[in-house]
């Protein structure tokens, strides 16, 4: 979801809000971001709620991009509890945006795997009590999953 091509007026606001929008059409959320941010310390006049309003939309769908660009860097390079809390900050955002959603429930469930992962490591080295705590960390993470559940029952 772009931002709203809708025409604002004139003025250092409206200059912002288009520099704004070019950089989100080139994926660069951050900087559409900070031109989002200048127009709206610009807005002013009898326009000003309704600009307001869709201004607000923009800066809500960059924060989120911003969110999902920084959190799959951070999911890719393996730093999934960093991922997670970007993750379920863009959701705070928008409960309803699908795509956050979707992230969310992919890196719990693959962080809840590298718990199991590490509580298994914790039982080999016979430390039971770390184990039983990354493995109900996981369920939490993930409850109902078999692979969690069996390594619970161990």
């Amino acid at each position: 979801a772009g931002p709203l091509l809708l025409v604002l007026g004139c003025g250092a606001g409206q200059r912002a809000i288009e520099r704004g929008d070019a950089a989100y059409a080139d994926g660069d959320f951050q900087g559409a971001l900070g031109h989002y941010l200048e127009a709206e310390r610009e807005r002013e006049g009898a326009a000003a709620d309704q600009r307001g309003r869709e201004l607000e939309q923009r800066l809500l769908n960059a924060r989120i991009a911003t969110a999902i660009e920084r959190g799959r860097g951070l999911y890719l390079q393996g730093h999934f509890e960093e991922a997670l809390d970007l993750f379920r900050g863009a959701l705070a955002l928008r409960p309803e945006d699908e795509q956050v959603q979707r992230w969310v429930r992919k890196v719990r469930r693959d962080l809840a795997k590298v718990l199991v992962g590490q509580a298994r490591e914790r039982s080999v080295e016979s430390q039971f009590a770390e184990a039983e705590a990354l493995l109900l960390e996981a369920d939490r993470l993930w409850p109902g999953n078999g692979e969690v559940l069996e390594a619970l029952a161990e």
